[in-house]
């Protein structure tokens, strides 16, 4: 799906949506995600594992903005639409269950949900057990992609704030300090390792970029294919002490995004709302008015979206445990 929204005698802009294509679907991995990272060696040190959080992260808003000048300027908003909070705490709780039984199952020794609520008595639980971000006003020079979301915790295991940093921001990395040495103190009392996966669920990749056409003008664009997967950043932040010193932190995380193949929706044009702000409309060459800023619905299959998420979660989940096991020995 194509359609240019604007060009002019001096700049252009131009924005572009698309589904999920054969050739594309082909890129999506048919190994496992990988991690990469250190265990800091807790899991020789402690014999024990504890999973006192369950983060999954539900993308659900992507804007790229494009702007070059003050005629070449683009932005399209894509939209999650036909997941309810419902379902999204459902799989969360399934997802925190999986980790455990594959825990289990590989010999390890997990503390039961409220031994391992205890741990993490001290650290500060999300409201409503829920992290809900929409885009906001910015402003934007050259050119930006930015991300809305809903995030939530397992019942059983909630969304610590402090070791929540979906968009993995240097201050979030900050905030974590002081919450890890409770928690990790605490883990090291209980002879266990603190394991708190983040799941992060994407549904598209977009590209928003700035440049010049071939006869020297100014050009801004946004492009953005649908693509489900598992986001770079998400993994396991693993919190324990050794017998003597501090706590502190390890970890494992995705260095890219982990693509995978299965159509799961479809995308109605101008099905959701966008904000102008200066973006606003301009005239081509044959003044005709040509939008520069769109807003599109992505309306989920509910069954294909979730069957995806229960995939992606039991892979993740299954690299966590696979990189305990070799860090055990």
């Amino acid at each position: 799906m194509h359609r240019k929204l604007a060009a002019g005698l001096a700049a252009a802009a131009m924005l572009v949506a698309g589904t999920l294509a054969p050739s594309q679907a082909a890129w999506a991995q048919a190994a496992g995600p990988k991690l990469s990272g250190s265990d800091q060696k807790f899991f020789k040190q402690r014999k024990r594992v504890a999973i006192p959080a369950y983060h999954v992260t539900y993308i659900t808003q992507q804007q790229g903005t494009a702007v070059a000048s003050i005629a070449a300027r683009s932005r399209l908003n894509l939209v999650l639409e036909g997941v309810d909070d419902a379902t999204m705490q459902a799989l969360a709780d399934e997802a925190h269950a999986d980790l455990v039984a594959q825990f289990k199952a590989a010999g390890f020794d997990v503390l039961s949900d409220s031994e391992a609520a205890a741990l993490a008595a001290g650290v500060a639980a999300a409201p409503n057990n829920r992290d809900v971000v929409a885009v906001g006003p910015s402003i934007t020079i050259g050119k930006s992609v930015k991300m809305g979301w809903t995030a939530m915790g397992a019942q059983a295991a909630p969304l610590l704030t402090a070791f929540h940093n979906p968009s993995n921001s240097p201050m979030g990395r900050m905030t974590a300090m002081d919450a890890t040495g409770k928690l990790g103190g605490a883990a090291r009392n209980a002879d266990a390792v603190a394991v708190i996966p983040q799941v992060v669920i994407d549904f598209a990749d977009m590209e928003a970029k700035t440049g010049g056409d071939f006869l020297g003008r100014s050009s801004a664009g946004v492009s953005s294919n649908l693509r489900f997967g598992l986001r770079a950043g998400s993994g396991a932040q693993l919190v324990s002490a050794y017998d003597r010193g501090p706590a502190f932190a390890g970890g494992w995380s995705l260095l890219t995004d982990y693509p995978m193949a299965g159509s799961f929706a479809t995308i109605e044009e101008g099905g959701a709302g966008v904000r102008v702000g200066s973006m606003g409309a301009m005239t081509d060459q044959n003044y005709q008015i040509k939008d520069r800023v769109r807003g599109d619905a992505v309306v989920v299959d509910l069954a294909a979206w979730k069957g995806l998420v229960q995939q992606a979660y039991r892979a993740q989940n299954a690299a966590i445990v696979a990189a305990a096991v070799k860090g055990r020995g």
